[in-house]
């Protein structure tokens, strides 16, 4: 389970779609290089937070480029948290 402590907009990535869609592991390294990492396990890789409204679609765009499909592959959040609250996420197979 990774957990954010702070706020504003994060994109969680499903690490097996970048096998389901075929992307090279240097494609993805390549756009997600200069993203911080905010959370990371076997199954998700939290980037965050992103730098206002323009940096979020710069990134969801990129990542539907390469072949990754918003809500199945990826979901980007903005989240205004007070710094006594975390929220947790997990990835859940279906």
């Amino acid at each position: 389970m990774q957990s954010i402590q702070h706020g504003g907009i994060c994109v969680v990535v499903r690490k097996f779609s970048l096998v389901e869609r075929d992307i090279a592991a240097e494609e993805f390294e390549s756009l997600t290089r200069y993203l911080k990492v905010a959370g990371d396990d076997d199954y998700i890789t939290i980037y965050g937070p992103l730098s206002g409204g323009d940096a979020s679609m710069d990134t969801q765009r990129a990542l539907e480029d390469l072949g990754l499909v918003y809500l199945d592959d990826f979901y980007a959040l903005d989240l205004f948290l007070p710094p006594w609250l975390s929220v947790a996420f997990a990835f859940r197979p279906q």
